[in-house]
């Protein structure tokens, strides 16, 4: 069987046990996500097909990596250390459960990475940028958290229609950083500040919805943010 994706790569489905498929000028297959990538050129795409995959990934090349379903693809960081580390610009992640780990995803000095429907959960930092602009995090799942989506020194980033829900430390924290967009994110059920600014200028918050949270939207040291068309309702958390 043949499944295309929208980025015009044919992928070629076997059945169980569980695989990585590395699409490039030939079909390969892999039983590790880390031996998929370390054999991909840039612009390749890798299928993770479902299973469990104990793993801490590196990515230091523009490659996209699709699961085929993200409630049945699951990255598990064994409790330590940071799950997916990013340093090569231009990679795409999607479809994927990561979990149980220092760090989620962490991208360092990159730019144009786009990381959309994945879920993640149990870990310190969901999702972590240092030095990184450009970037996209999109319609992903967030719970069981300590911060959710941190970005430091990084700017021009969009963060929109993410579900934060049951963390237990802030959902977005930013920190010296500018330009950015937060649009369209819900948060829910999280025992403190929803959305975070330290020494950060020129973001824009808008259409985002917050409930049952200690602090909705908290500016320490930041001007000149666009906040607007934001639902914050500030209640106890039990319901």
């Amino acid at each position: 069987m043949i499944i295309s994706i929208n980025f015009s790569y044919n992928i070629f489905c076997h059945a169980s046990p569980a695989k990585v498929f590395l699409i490039g000028f030939r079909a390969s297959f892999f039983t590790s996500i880390q031996e998929a990538i370390n054999c991909a050129n840039p612009g390749d795409a890798i299928y993770v097909s479902e299973g469990v995959y104990f793993e801490h990934i590196v990515v230091n090349k523009s490659v996209s990596i699709f699961g085929s379903d993200p409630s049945k693809v699951i990255i598990d960081g064994g409790g330590e250390g940071v799950i997916v580390e990013v340093t090569a610009s231009g990679f795409v992640m999607s479809g994927f459960t990561i979990k149980n780990g220092l760090s989620g995803l962490r991208v360092v000095n990159c730019r144009y990475v786009n990381f959309s429907f994945n879920t993640v959960e149990d870990v310190v930092h969901g999702v972590y940028f240092l030095n990184a602009e450009f970037n996209v995090v999109f319609k992903n799942n967030f719970t069981r958290n300590s911060m959710s989506i941190v970005l430091q020194n990084s700017n021009s980033n969009i963060i929109s229609e993410n579900h934060f829900y049951h963390n237990n430390g802030q959902s977005v924290s930013l920190y010296n950083s500018s330009y950015n967009v937060i649009f369209n994110n819900k948060i829910a059920r999280n025992p403190a500040f929803a959305i975070y600014l330290e020494k950060s200028f020129n973001n824009t918050l808008t259409m985002n919805d917050v409930s049952y949270v200690c602090q909705g939207i908290t500016l320490h040291f930041s001007h000149n943010n666009s906040i607007s068309k934001n639902i914050i309702k500030i209640r106890d958390l039990m319901p």
